[in-house]
Parts: C-alpha cells; sequence; structure tokens
C-alpha cells in the first residue's frame, strides 16, 4: 500500500494537534527523491480533506490478540473483563507526532491503570519486538506495546495517519476515535474519566494512602519563571513513571513510598540541560527544584 506521508499541524493557545499521514520508513526512503511528497515542517499546512472523527464511534470494536513485547498475549476481550476501557494507539517508531504524546500518554496511564489498558500498536512492519523493546525503553512506555501488523487492524482503523487512538468501553464499543497527537495528559484522561466516570477513576489516592508518598518536582530557569514540559522520570528498581511539567513548571509524582531515581530526560525547545543529572528521593515527600537554562 504507497501512502504519502503528511504531517499536519494545527495550532491555537490551548493545543498542538500532530498527525502523520503516510507510508512506513521504507517508503519513506523510497519517496525520497520526490519532493512533492513530503511536506516538511517549514512548509506543514493542514491537509485538504475532511477529517471525520466520528466514523467509527459507536461500532464494535473488532477482537484482537496480539504478543506484546512484554510477553504477554493481550487479548481485547480479556483485557475487558478486567478493566473498564482500553485505549489503542496505532503509531510508528519513525512517527514524531507519536513520539510527541508518549509521555502524555504514559503519565495518564500511571494514573488510570488499574481502569484503564493501553496497547500501543505499530503499524511499521520493520518494527519488530528488539526495535520496539529498545524504543519503550529509552521512553518510558510501561503499558502494553506489540506489532499489530498482523492483526488487520491497521488497514482498517489507520490506514491514512498515524497516531490513531481508539477508545472501546467495556461494552467493546467504540467510543471515542480520533487522529492526531495529543499535547497534554489531560486529554488522555479526560477522555477516559467519561467513560469509566468520578467515583471509579483510577486514581492512586483511592489506594492505601498509608503507603503512599508525593514526589514534587519544581523546574525553573536562570530567571525563577516556571517551565512547562519538561519530561521527568520518577524510577524504582523495576520502572519508570514519566510525568511532564506543568504550566507552573511541576512534575508530581504520587506512589509508594520508595527512593525513586528522579531524571529529568527531556526539556521544551529553548531550553538546555544536563539530561545525565539524576537525584535520589531520599525520603518520603520528597520535593525537589531544579533550574533549567533558558537558551
Amino acid at each position: 500500500m504507497k501512502r504519502k506521508l503528511l504531517i499536519m499541524v494545527v495550532a491555537s493557545f490551548m493545543t498542538i494537534s500532530l498527525v502523520s499521514c503516510g507510508s512506513s520508513g521504507q517508503n519513506m526512503a523510497d519517496d525520497k527523491n520526490s519532493s512533492d511528497d513530503i511536506i516538511s515542517p517549514t512548509n506543514a499546512k493542514i491537509p485538504e480533506y475532511e477529517e471525520d472523527e466520528d466514523k467509527f464511534t459507536g461500532e464494535k470494536m473488532t477482537d484482537f490478540s496480539v504478543k506484546t513485547i512484554q510477553g504477554e498475549t493481550f487479548s481485547l476481550s480479556d483485557a475487558l473483563k478486567e478493566k473498564e476501557a482500553v485505549m489503542v494507539n496505532f503509531w510508528a517508531t519513525w512517527c514524531t507526532p507519536c513520539e510527541l504524546e508518549i509521555p502524555y500518554m504514559q503519565q495518564a496511564y500511571e494514573q488510570y491503570k488499574d481502569n484503564v489498558d493501553i496497547v500501543a500498536l505499530s503499524i511499521e512492519p520493520t518494527d519488530t519486538n528488539d526495535v520496539l523493546k529498545e524504543y519503550a525503553k529509552e521512553h518510558g512506555m510501561t503499558f502494553m506495546v506489540a506489532n499489530g501488523t498482523e492483526t488487520g487492524l491497521c488497514e482498517v482503523y489507520a490506514e491514512d495517519c498515524i497516531p490513531v487512538t481508539l477508545l472501546v468501553d467495556r461494552s467493546g464499543t467504540i467510543v471515542h476515535y480520533s487522529e492526531g497527537s495529543e499535547s497534554s495528559a489531560e486529554a488522555f484522561t479526560t477522555l477516559f474519566d467519561s467513560v469509566i466516570g468520578d467515583d471509579n477513576s483510577g486514581s492512586n489516592d483511592t489506594k492505601d494512602n498509608a503507603t503512599d508518598a508525593i514526589y514534587t518536582v519544581t523546574i525553573t530557569d536562570q530567571n525563577k519563571e516556571a517551565v512547562q514540559g519538561c519530561v521527568v522520570n520518577f524510577c524504582d528498581d523495576s520502572s519508570c513513571a514519566t510525568v511532564v511539567s506543568d504550566k507552573n513548571g511541576i512534575a508530581k509524582h504520587s506512589g509508594v513510598a520508595y527512593p525513586y531515581h528522579i531524571q529529568i530526560v527531556k526539556v521544551p525547545d529553548g531550553y538546555s540541560y544536563d539530561t545525565s543529572k539524576e537525584y535520589v528521593a531520599e525520603e518520603d515527600g520528597y520535593k525537589l527544584a531544579v533550574a533549567v537554562k533558558k537558551d
């Protein structure tokens, strides 16, 4: 299947939505001599087609099972027996818009994983288990990840664009379909709340509070101004929780009391920081202030 690569950038005061529409990394290489076939970030524009984000909503999601990089077999029907909803995300490792939303997806997953499963299905045939494992490790992805090319779903739900996100409720019905990269964790948590309700939000606050603690990182620049959009990892011995700093420059993690290793792994464009620095949460409720440099 021959498709063009298209990056859609829609900017407003509140959100930025990015869509990569087109071919795999191999096809991109085949097309590199055709400048008309690729829209670069410098000449990106809104595509001349009309989106219909309701085209799959209300339909039953095709049941599927897939072997994940975690070594488990993920089954949609089995997952819906235990969780309130499942979010299926179609993406690829070469897709920049997909990469941009991963920290927000991870942050939402950490908050709602008791009630919502996330499975990220790559549409790229060359995204092997080894490739996906390395990518997931680098990006702190702890939700289910798999190559979805053998499921038959990619041609149905993500034929033209990635990332594509579907939310399936407990009855197996698609209640949300969207094309494009989300620019905040709130976009995902709001979506989850619409399905599972306020009384079943999946928040860690409903667990045993006696063993929970809140860890806070406040990030400012050299002018003491808050820096939004920094990606912060809170890691224990087995996994990392990824949080993105908010408009107040705060990245907050709530979890079981533990001497987490804290690291800022990415800062926004226009800022610089030594991402090799690492801090250890020496006490419950550890608070850390970090300064990054505004270029």
